[in-house]
């Protein structure tokens, strides 16, 4: 693994990031056993919405094959690197002992696997969660803290995100607030842009602000912009 400590700007660790993508090299395709195929402990991702997948394979059979590697695991076992909600509809749809299309890759050590599992993330829909980029830079903070990496944090994500760095901002606000007001923002009872500016105010405080937020809901107050900066 590159040494970290000197990747001074995101140019830099971008140009050791391609590195470790070229030597993620595709190297079989293959049909592997739901029973062999183990989970991402680090995918972060929510997939438990696949109906839309469900739908699709259905009508077209499983037709884009899931992304694994044999890295670190027991003999016939494979880690998913990409296609954790793939797999969940398959099992719906063709059951338990399917066997899927895979990408096989190949890896030197976990930190490239933890990269390219965070970038291949990054490029799914998030239309479906509201909050799933606050998700994502905490999890792309946390991967370059565990290489060292030394240049601007909001700038490297949001590049990696491919957002712009005000948006990056923006969701990462959304990871210093309670997680109660994550739910309210998800069952669309707020707006994002309307809870951001809870961020600055301690757990404590935002406890207090949330069980206001219920009490106005409780009495039928619609939760708009102007009630809810009214509160905080």
């Amino acid at each position: 693994m590159a040494n970290f400590n000197k990747a001074g700007s995101a140019k830099a660790f971008n140009e050791v990031a391609k590195v470790e993508q070229e030597k993620a090299n595709v190297i079989a395709l293959q049909n592997i056993r739901n029973s062999n195929l183990i989970d991402n402990p680090n995918n972060g991702e929510d997939i438990s919405r696949t109906e839309d997948l469900e739908k699709s394979m259905r009508e077209n059979g499983f037709t884009d094959p899931m992304e694994v590697t044999a890295f670190g695991m027991e003999n016939g076992k494979y880690m998913i690197l990409s296609g954790h909600r793939r797999r969940a509809a398959g099992v719906k749809v063709f059951g338990e002992d399917f066997a899927f299309p895979c990408v096989v890759r190949t890896f030197s050590n976990e930190h490239e696997i933890q990269n390219y599992t965070l970038m291949a993330n990054a490029q799914r829909d998030s239309a479906k969660d509201p909050l799933l980029f606050s998700v994502r830079y905490k999890m792309h903070e946390e991967y370059l803290k565990s290489v060292g990496f030394k240049g601007s944090f909001r700038e490297e994500i949001a590049e990696r995100l491919g957002i712009s760095v005000q948006q990056a901002d923006r969701y990462n606000a959304m990871n210093k607030i309670i997680l109660p007001v994550w739910d309210m923002v998800r069952a669309e009872i707020v707006g994002m842009s309307s809870v951001q500016p809870m961020a600055k105010h301690s757990e404590e405080e935002q406890n207090v602000i949330y069980n206001i937020m219920q009490e106005a809901m409780n009495k039928d107050v619609t939760l708009s912009r102007d009630t809810v900066k009214m509160i905080i």
